[in-house]
């Protein structure tokens, strides 16, 4: 009886320390998915970031425009909201937008997917955990 007993206790505690193993499993796995998915939206939000910036440097020069007016034109077109209300007037700025828009829409259309998805995937993995109890 003392030995089943024993069994018992010894089966417990192993069982104790595999369920804690398990739970701190999955938290490392959440905070790794965060972090991931962190990386992935900040490294999407660069990318955006330099694309405007590029794009209203040249635009700004070519274009003899400032800062804030090139930033502004880089923005409706990688949107593609284009209201037209500024108007490119050297060949070489619209050689560039030629080159520009397909880049920066891309770009563009990547980083709000990035965006959208996040709370897809949390609900994807609250979904998981409910399953996984």
């Amino acid at each position: 009886m003392q030995v089943l007993n024993k069994w018992v206790q010894t089966t417990e505690t192993e069982m104790a320390k595999e369920v804690q193993q398990s739970h701190m499993k999955r938290s490392e796995q959440s905070l790794m998915r965060n972090r991931l998915l962190r990386k992935h939206l900040l490294t999407s939000l660069a990318r955006l970031a330099v694309t405007l910036c590029v794009g209203a440097g040249v635009i700004g020069l070519l274009e003899g425009w400032g800062g804030p007016k090139a930033l502004y034109w880089c923005v409706q077109t990688v949107t593609t909201v284009g209201y037209g209300n500024l108007q490119l007037t050297s060949t070489a700025s619209k050689v560039f937008t030629i080159f520009f828009i397909p880049i920066g829409v891309a770009v563009g259309a990547s980083t709000m997917s990035s965006l959208a998805s996040i709370p897809l995937i949390k609900q994807r993995a609250k979904a998981e955990r409910r399953v996984r109890g």
